[in-house]
C-alpha cells in the first residue's frame, strides 16, 4: 500500500467535507491512510446524501475516534467504495441518525462491485468499529451487483453494534431486512473467502446481525454473540427476525462454517437456506419465541433445504422450538447430520423433520438429547412427496414431559394423513432411549425397513413403549420396553418383520399385541427368524412344550420353532 498519509485536520470545512477532501487526494495518490485523530465529530446528514468515497489501498484510521451523524436527513452512507481493491475502514465508532424511508444499504459502510466492474476486487477489512442507532437494512454491506466477477476476500471483525427503537425499517414485514452486517452475492457472482468474527449486538430493535445472501462462498461467522433480535417495538413473528442468517435461493453458495455462537432472537437464531455444506458448531441459543409457521419455518436453528448441513456440540435451551429440519427440493439429498446436540431445557418442541417437496434422503442423529413437552421429536410425512429415507439415531435420547397420554411421545413418526402408509424406509435406530405418555417410540404404518437394535423405551403413565403397528418390514432385535400403569409394551398389530435377541418387557406378565401364534403372512428371506414378544411365563408344568416363534425356510415357507418346558 502506497505510504501516504493525511489527515482530516489538514483540511478546512465541515466535517463531511474535510473527510471527502482527504479521501480525494489519496485517490490522486493512488492511496494512504486517512487518520482521523482522537475526538468527537459530527456529520451533518444532508451533506452524506453522497458518502465518503474511499478508491484503491485507502485505510481510514481513527483514534478511536467518534462519529455522529446528526440532523434529520437520510443518509447514502458515510463510507462507500465501489469496485475497488484494499479498503480499510478501523478504530472508531460511529452513531447514526436513524432515519430512512427506503433502501440504503451500508449506512455506515457500503462496499458494491458494481455491474460493469471491468475486474474481480479483493480486500475489504472493517475492524474495531463499534456501531449505534442506524436504520437501514444493513449497517454494513459488502454486495457484488456484477453478472460474473468475483469479490475475494472481506474481513469484518470485533465489531460491537447497539440497537434503539426504530432502527427497523419495517418490523413487522418479512421482505426487509435491519441487520448490522450484510454479504451479499448472486446467482453467478460470488463472494469468496468471508471472515465474520468477535462480534458483539444488541439487536433488540433490528432483525438480525449477520445475513449472508446468495452465492456466498467459503466464509466462516467465529464467536458472534448477538441477543435479543427482534424482541422490542413493534416486531410481528414471522417477519424475519433471525440473530444468522444464511439463504441462497439459488443453490451457489457452499462452504460456510458458523461456531462458537450464542445467540437469541424472535423467529430463527440460526436459519439456513438453499446451501451447501454448512457447519454450525459450538453454538448456545435460547429465547426463540416465534411458532408462526408463515413465510419460512421456525426454531432456534431452521435448516431449510440444504444440502451437506452438519450441527453439532451445541446446546439449545428456553425456546419454543430447537431444530426444525426441512430436506431439499428434487434431485438432492439432504445427507445432514446432527451430533452431540443437547435441546432439553424449557423447549417446547426440541425437533422437527420435515421433508418439503421431495423425498429427504439422508439425515443421521448421533450422542444427542431432545426433550419437549409433547414431543422429543416429530417426523412428518406422508404417502406420496413427503418421504424420509436413510434416516437413522444412535446413541440419543429424546423424551416429552406432558404427563397426558394425548399427544404424549418421545419420538413420532406419523402421516400427515393418519391412516395412510408412509413410504419411507431404511431408518435404524441404535442405542437409544424414548419416552413419552401416549408412547416412547411411535413408527406407525412405515412401509420401508425400520430396523430398531439395543434401545430402550419407556411408557409413562398408560403409554406404550413401542407403538409400531402397521409397520411392514420391521428388523427389531434386543429391546427392552418399560412400562408404568399400562399394559402392552409392543404394539404390533398388522406389523410384519423379524425380531430376535434378547427382548426384555418390564414388568414381567404384559404381552405384545399384534403378533399372536399364527405362521407370518409375509415371505422373507432363509434365516429370518419372528420372535414372539410375550412376556408371560412359559406354560406350567415339566415337559410341556409352546411355539415360541417362526423360522424362514425360504420363499415363503416358515416352520414354528417349538420349546419345551424342562424343571430347572
Amino acid at each position: 500500500m502506497p505510504g501516504h498519509i493525511v489527515s482530516i485536520n489538514d483540511y478546512t470545512g465541515t466535517n463531511v467535507a474535510r473527510l471527502k477532501a482527504a479521501a480525494a487526494d489519496l485517490a490522486l495518490q493512488g492511496g494512504g491512510v486517512l487518520l482521523i485523530p482522537g475526538g468527537t465529530y459530527d456529520l451533518d446528514s444532508a451533506e452524506l446524501a453522497q458518502p465518503v468515497t474511499l478508491t484503491d489501498n485507502i485505510t481510514v484510521e481513527g483514534c478511536s475516534s467518534v462519529l455522529t451523524v446528526t440532523g434529520t436527513a437520510q443518509t447514502s452512507a458515510v463510507f462507500a467504495a465501489l469496485d475497488r481493491n484494499n479498503v480499510t475502514i478501523r478504530n472508531l465508532s460511529c452513531t447514526g441518525n436513524s432515519v430512512a424511508s427506503g433502501y440504503n444499504n451500508g449506512a455506515f459502510f457500503n462496499y458494491f462491485l458494481t455491474a460493469t466492474a471491468a475486474a474481480n476486487t479483493s480486500g475489504v477489512l472493517v475492524e474495531d468499529v463499534t456501531l449505534d442507532n442506524f436504520k437501514a437494512p444493513y449497517w454494513i454491506c459488502v454486495e457484488n451487483l456484477h453478472a460474473s466477477r468475483t469479490i475475494v476476500g472481506v474481513t469484518i471483525r470485533r465489531i460491537s453494534a447497539y440497537s434503539k427503537s426504530g432502527n427497523a425499517i419495517s418490523p413487522t414485514d418479512i421482505t426487509w431486512n435491519a441487520s448490522v452486517i450484510g454479504i451479499v452475492g448472486n446467482q453467478t457472482g460470488v463472494i469468496e473467502r468471508v471472515h465474520v468474527s468477535d462480534l458483539y449486538v444488541d439487536a433488540s430493535h433490528i432483525k438480525s446481525g449477520v445475513i449472508l445472501y446468495h452465492g456466498v462462498r467459503n466464509a466462516l461467522l467465529d464467536n458472534l454473540s448477538i441477543f435479543h433480535a427482534g424482541y422490542a417495538d413493534t416486531f410481528a413473528n414471522d417477519a424475519g427476525a433471525y440473530a444468522v442468517q444464511i439463504y441462497d435461493s439459488y443453490g451457489v453458495g457452499s462452504g460456510i462454517l458458523v461456531q462458537n455462537v450464542r445467540l437469541s432472537a424472535r423467529s430463527c437464531g440460526i436459519y439456513v437456506a438453499g446451501q451447501h455444506d454448512v457447519t454450525l458448531s459450538g453454538f448456545v441459543i435460547e429465547g426463540q419465541l416465534d411458532t408462526l409457521d408463515g413465510s419460512l419455518p421456525k426454531g432456534a436453528i431452521a435448516i431449510n433445504g440444504t444440502v451437506n448441513c452438519t450441527v453439532r456440540d451445541g446446546t439449545i435451551r428456553n425456546c419454543a422450538r430447537g431444530i426444525e429440519w426441512s430436506g431439499p427440493s428434487a434431485n438432492e439429498r439432504c445427507d445432514g447430520v446432527i451430533s452431540n446436540v443437547k435441546c432439553y431445557e424449557a423447549v417446547t418442541l426440541p425437533l422437527r423433520i420435515k421433508p418439503y417437496t421431495a423425498p429427504m434422503n439422508g439425515l443421521a442423529i448421533d450422542r444427542s438429547r431432545f426433550v419437549g413437552l409433547n414431543y422429543g421429536a416429530i417426523v412428518e410425512v406422508n404417502d406420496s412427496s413427503l418421504v424420509l429415507n436413510d434416516f437413522s439415531c444412535e446413541n440419543s435420547s429424546f423424551a416429552a414431559t406432558a404427563p397426558g397420554a394425548s399427544g404424549s411421545y418421545g419420538l413420532d413418526a406419523f402421516a400427515l394423513v393418519p391412516a395412510n402408509p408412509i413410504p419411507s424406509g431404511n431408518w435404524r435406530f441404535e442405542n437409544c432411549a424414548f419416552t413419552g405418555a401416549s408412547a416412547g417410540l411411535r413408527a406407525r404404518n412405515v412401509t420401508g425397513r425400520v430396523t430398531i437394535v439395543s434401545s430402550t423405551a419407556t411408557g409413562t403413565g398408560a403409554g406404550t413403549p413401542f407403538h409400531l403397528a402397521g409397520s411392514t418390514d420391521l428388523v427389531l432385535k434386543d429391546l427392552e420396553a418399560r412400562l408404568d400403569t399400562g399394559s402392552t409394551h409392543f404394539e404390533m398389530t398388522g406389523a410384519q418383520g423379524s425380531v430376535g435377541g434378547a427382548m426384555r418387557g418390564y414388568p414381567n406378565g404384559a404381552v405384545a399385541t399384534g403378533l399372536g401364534t399364527t405362521k407370518p403372512g409375509f415371505a422373507k428371506i432363509k434365516g429370518d427368524y419372528v420372535k414372539y414378544i410375550n412376556f408371560a411365563p412359559a406354560p406350567a408344568g415339566n415337559g410341556q412344550t409352546f411355539v415360541s416363534g417362526w423360522l424362514c425356510d425360504g420363499g415363503s415357507s416358515w416352520r414354528p420353532v417349538v420349546e419345551t418346558v424342562n424343571a430347572a
